[in-house]
């Protein structure tokens, strides 16, 4: 077996050589004689160990053709005939010995005894098996080289990779048949295995075979490696050589100058397969393939950066003519040597007319000699970014680029990208314009707050003392309060709770406006709740002859987690309006429904409806419509706005629809996933303020008191 050591098979090869040598040059001699009269036959002691038989054994005919291989025998026999007719003959044949056939040449010469009469016959044998197998080997050498020379043919113009390896592999196959041959390619210090169009076994062999270490020692060391089961280093190789069922494998390195750049690995079921001659031929045979696989490297490297140029080049193309900003390509002389299509569009001039006049033309008087110290005269490989000036368009536009340029190696040339910002400093002016006007609204909005905290003190002191004189005024004489006082206490009460609904409306827009709206979170019993609201605004609508109802497709006791005040506020809004915008005799229906995440509450109305051009815009702030739906709320056009705010806050939505004549809906709902944090069993809870349940309703009904 071979040695994983390079060295020793050095020394085994050549001993086996020097071996071969000394026997092709003394090859073994022997003599016979047989006597014609009594067939006695008599052999010499080479003899007997030319054809196997014991030393002093009786030698007869039978025994001697018992050795001859039969296909020669008759042609033995024949030479033998004739050599009373020619004499001498000659005659090479093979004979078995040991089960092992080998080649002789036997010559025979006929003497005669007493009046020309043949008596016996001697003869000389000699060993001729290697000169045989050396005419053999001859042969086979010259059929490599053959094979040999038709690969470098078949693959003189090949500079595939794959066709190079797939021709290599049908050569050695035909010369040393292994089982499996390989070629891993050294691609960036990795081992890469060139994989073919192959049958599954081939393809699973490949892939076992670059998981061997011998592969990968032949590669770091550049010296041949013979793998087999008695030097395998650990269980992982044993395992490997079992699985693909080789007893021998040769990895050879496939070398340019002294750099190995691939390893050629054969796979042998047959330990004895590869001699010696193979192994110098496989040798040979590598450094014919190096020289391809080298070029076909190159050529595949040539080939990448070629289809990377082509590439880069095709998308430099792309970009060049679909581009959307401005690409020129400037010569140091000041003209343009090239200009994409979106400049010849923008700028309106013919591309002729860009490239056969001097660059600084078409750029505004104000810019011309600082254009050229930045861009034209700029220094070798440097570059300009964000470069600003103004181009004057063929139509007399001026329109303002921002450029990046940059001076393009071993060429006198500079590439310029530039975009159009006409529009973004347009903008820019534009958007400082808008962020003054922001200021001045939020400015307008803090100014109506503070102005509504101011009215709201000084009228919560009016009301309570109103208050206070109404009752000391009763308690003194209330027949003439009656008569004198009563009508203009109502007058000043209804319009001091005009003003302070007012105020708060302007507080609480100013609170939506800057995201500060909070609410005050309570279990409340929604059913109960609208009940008692709607109970107290009846009074208010029987005045005026219309009828009020509520239904309700709930539970008895429906919790629901919301801010009471901001709920009674958004219901008594919608009743406020339905009730003004509702003639004599008209009806208002309050609904209340429950579904699986909210409630929904719906008011709808008799009333004179909505013109179809306002409804769109109904919740909006400061929308008032002058005809149909005369007031919106207080008439400020912020109510329903702040309703629509307060359902928001509560996770909910709003919507109206209406048919002018025969009355408006309005629908909205409130999330059942707010979260109070207190118990259920807490009920309506009073804030301390002067805006008390009866004290709203007054203010949202203050339109409808009549004071006669």
């Amino acid at each position: 077996m071979y040695s994983t050591k390079s060295d020793d098979a050095s020394d085994a090869s050549e001993s086996l050589a020097d071996s071969e040598s000394l026997r092709q040059e003394n090859p073994r001699f022997g003599s016979w004689l047989l006597v014609l009269g009594t067939q006695e036959l008599w052999w010499s002691d080479e003899v007997y160990h030319i054809f196997g038989v014991k030393q002093g054994t009786p030698v007869t005919r039978d025994i001697f053709f018992s050795k001859v291989h039969p296909k020669d025998r008759v042609s033995v026999k024949e030479s033998i005939s004739q050599i009373s007719v020619s004499s001498p003959q000659i005659v090479a044949h093979r004979i078995i010995v040991g089960g092992r056939v080998k080649w002789v040449e036997e010559i025979g010469h006929l003497y005669l005894e007493d009046g020309d009469v043949p008596s016996y016959v001697i003869g000389i044998i000699r060993e001729t098996d290697n000169r045989k197998n050396r005419r053999r080997a001859g042969d086979k050498n010259m059929q490599d080289m053959s094979m040999l020379q038709n690969y470098l043919e078949e693959t003189a113009n090949i500079t595939s990779l794959q066709e190079i390896v797939k021709s290599a592999r049908r050569s050695l196959q035909k010369i040393l048949g292994p089982d499996c041959t390989a070629i891993f390619i050294n691609r960036g210090g990795q081992l890469k295995s060139v994989v073919l169009t192959d049958d599954n076994r081939t393809a699973f062999m490949k892939s076992l075979l670059i998981r061997l270490s011998s592969v990968n020692e032949c590669m770091s060391t550049g010296k041949p490696v013979f793998l087999n089961k008695h030097n395998a280093c650990d269980e992982q190789e044993t395992a490997l050589l079992k699985e693909l069922g080789a007893k021998l494998i040769v990895s050879l390195p496939i070398k340019t100058y002294d750099t190995t750049i691939a390893v050629l690995t054969l796979a042998f079921s047959n330990a004895s397969e590869l001699s010696c001659e193979r192994l110098g031929f496989c040798e040979t045979f590598c450094s014919y393939l190096s020289i391809q696989l080298q070029n076909a490297l190159l050529y595949e490297k040539f080939q990448k950066e070629t289809t990377k140029r082509k590439r880069v080049e095709s998308d430099f193309d792309t970009i060049f003519t679909a581009g959307i900003n401005f690409i020129a390509i400037l010569g140091k002389d000041g003209y343009f040597k090239k200009v994409n299509q979106f400049m010849i569009c923008r700028l309106g001039y013919t591309r002729e007319e860009l490239l056969n006049r001097p660059y600084i033309e078409f750029l505004h008087p104000e810019d011309r000699d600082k254009s050229i110290l930045r861009v034209l005269e700029q220094e070798p490989l440097s570059t300009v970014k964000a470069y600003r000036n103004r181009f004057i368009c063929k139509n007399g536009d001026v329109i303002e680029l921002e450029w990046n340029a940059k001076y393009m190696q071993n060429k006198d040339r500079i590439i310029a990208f530039s975009r159009d910002i006409t529009d973004q400093e347009r903008i820019k002016a534009e958007n400082l314009e808008l962020e003054k006007s922001i200021a001045m609204e939020k400015m307008k909005l803090e100014f109506f707050a503070q102005l509504s905290h101011e009215f709201k003190t000084p009228l919560n002191i009016i009301l309570s003392s109103l208050q206070l004189l109404k009752m000391k005024l009763k308690a003194v004489d209330e027949a003439r309060y009656d008569k004198e006082y009563d009508k203009f206490f109502g007058y000043m009460e209804q319009n001091s709770y005009k003003l302070l609904r007012l105020a708060l409306n302007l507080i609480d827009m100013t609170r939506v406006n800057n995201d500060f709206l909070e609410l005050n979170l309570e279990n409340c019993d929604l059913q109960k709740l609208l009940s008692e609201l709607i109970a107290s605004v009846d009074v208010y609508a029987a005045a005026r002859s219309i009828s009020l109802t509520f239904s309700s497709a709930v539970a008895e006791s429906s919790y629901l987690c919301c801010d009471r005040d901001k709920v009674e506020r958004i219901v008594l809004n919608l009743l406020s309006n339905a009730i003004k915008n509702t003639n004599s005799g008209g009806k208002i229906e309050v609904r209340l429904g429950s579904f699986e995440d909210y409630f929904k509450i719906a008011v709808k109305d008799t009333g004179i409806g909505i013109e179809p051009a306002v409804l769109p815009f109904i919740f909006d702030k400061f929308r008032v419509s002058k005809s149909g739906f005369i007031k919106n709320c207080d008439g400020s056009g912020i109510g329903l706005s702040i309703v629509k705010s307060l359902v928001e806050a509560h996770k909910g939505t709003v919507t109206a629809s209406s048919v002018v004549g025969e009355g408006s809906l309005f629908e909205f709902t409130l999330s059942k996933n707010l979260s109070s944090g207190v118990s259920e069993s807490l009920l309506f809870k009073n804030n301390g303020n002067v805006e008390t349940r009866s004290s709203r309703i007054l203010m949202e009904m203050s339109d409808l008191h009549n004071f006669n």
